[in-house]
């Protein structure tokens, strides 16, 4: 049973993956239905009119003032795709293709390109039972769409080509009557709906897009256990009542006494441990429930009463340590279990 159901709306990287690389089946939605029949009964009826339409009766590009007659309708759509089924190099890959033909098929279920509701089932169709037209990977014109990759995709659904299905290489016609399909004739419009979009660019991207996020969750998860340490380079803090840090090896520690003195861990040289400190910077903090810092310089204290005081130490002045604050930036924030600072850059300053 499809779980995908197309619209032309609704398509994400997330299932084009699912049916790309997974082989999750997919359908047309009952509304997309709806769309598909009402425009392809709009070509029909512009052709009963004998309304002059491009690219349905006349010709493309430079023939665009080349009329068609009503009976060369359909032979000018397999001609646009038999002429443009020009592809060189390597075959995209089977995921690659997938994702094209699932692409190609969301875009016409928007009911805008005047296909018939068979043909964009037997596309469908040909994707849930794995037949994978052969479509070479250069020769896209790009600013008109993928016209040389899409006419590959489309020689299959005509019975021409060459297609994948099941490991072997088969033409097109044999691929579809393996997997019980018919090829179709295209009508009106049709071939030069299939040509004519970029499913090919727009595949290729949602593939690299899922790859990039899966390398990079595979970079976190390989440096994720990676550890440095642990490497002793104090002793005799285990009286402090408080230790905290404003970053860049500068630290904080906090006495039973509410002394406030200053470190700063410069690092190792020669196998030693640097130090600088400690020095009293400050003095009166007893009783704190918690004390933080967001880093460049700015510390908070939580009192025991829910006071959240913000100060900024700014080192040193005539040789005496330079503070603003205290300011009260909050209140009652005794009920929270947990306070904890979110690392900014330069903070701004309270007013």
């Amino acid at each position: 049973m499809p779980q995908i159901f197309l619209d032309g709306g609704n398509l994400s990287i997330e299932k084009v993956i699912r049916v790309a690389c997974e082989g999750e089946p997919v359908a047309l939605s009952s509304s997309a239905v709806l769309k598909v029949d009402r425009a392809a009964q709009a070509v029909k009826q512009l052709l009963a009119r004998g309304e002059i339409a491009y690219g349905i009766t006349t010709g493309f590009g430079a023939f665009k003032d080349r009329i068609i007659s009503p009976d060369q309708v359909e032979a000018l759509q397999r001609n646009i795709v038999v002429s443009h089924a020009v592809g060189v190099g390597d075959c995209f890959d089977i995921p690659t293709t997938r994702a094209i033909m699932l692409i190609r098929a969301n875009t016409l279920a928007h009911g805008h390109s005047g296909v018939r509701p068979s043909t964009l089932q037997l596309l469908i169709e040909a994707l849930n039972r794995g037949v994978h037209p052969r479509i070479p990977e250069k020769g896209s014109l790009g600013a008109s769409g993928d016209l040389a990759p899409l006419a590959h995709m489309a020689l299959t659904l005509i019975g021409e080509g060459q297609a994948e299905y099941k490991g072997e290489i088969l033409s097109g016609a044999e691929a579809l009557r393996r997997a019980g399909l018919e090829p179709v004739k295209l009508a009106a419009k049709e071939g030069l709906a299939l040509t004519n979009g970029t499913s090919v660019m727009c595949a290729q991207g949602a593939l690299a897009v899922w790859r990039a996020e899966r390398l990079s969750r595979a970079a976190d998860a390989a440096v994720r256990p990676t550890w440095y340490g642990p490497s002793v380079v104090g002793t005799g803090w285990g009286n402090f009542v408080h230790v905290f840090s404003t970053g860049e090896g500068y630290l904080y520690a906090i006495t039973p006494t509410g002394d406030v003195l200053w470190y700063w861990h410069r690092g190792y040289q020669t196998g030693q441990n640097i130090w600088e400190g400690p020095r009293q910077v400050h003095a009166g903090w007893r009783d704190l429930r918690r004390v933080f810092s967001p880093g460049a310089g700015v510390i908070y204290a939580l009192r025991a009463d829910g006071v959240l005081l913000w100060y900024e130490h700014e080192g040193y002045r005539d040789g005496k340590p330079a503070w603003i604050g205290p300011v009260q930036v909050g209140a009652d924030w005794g009920v929270f279990l947990q306070v904890f600072p979110r690392m900014t850059g330069t903070p701004i300053l309270p007013r």
